[in-house]
C-alpha cells in the first residue's frame, strides 16, 4: 500500500531542496506480521514484505506519483 504524506523541509532536513516550505513525499510502509516471525526464518519474512512492496509498486504503476518516483514520468 502507498500513500503520500506532506513534511516540513527545514534546516537540516535531507529531504529539503532548499526551497523551503513544503516537499511532498511518496511513503510506502510495510507491515510484517508477528505471528510469522516467530514461526518462520526472518528472512523468509522480510522476503514476503519485499514482494509485497514489488507488488504494490506494479499495481500502481500508473498513478502519477508512482511514475513520478520511479522516474517514468
Amino acid at each position: 500500500m502507498t500513500t503520500s504524506a506532506s513534511i516540513d523541509s527545514g534546516a537540516g532536513d535531507p529531504l529539503n531542496s532548499g526551497g523551503g516550505g513544503r516537499e511532498d513525499v511518496l511513503v510506502q510502509y510495510v507491515v510484517l506480521r508477528r505471528d510469522l516471525i516467530e514461526e518462520w526464518p526472518m528472512g523468509s519474512v522480510v522476503t514476503q514484505g519485499c514482494h509485497a512492496a514489488a507488488a504494490a509498486a506494479w499495481m500502481s504503476k500508473e498513478v502519477e506519483e508512482t511514475r513520478e518516483y520511479c522516474g517514468n514520468t
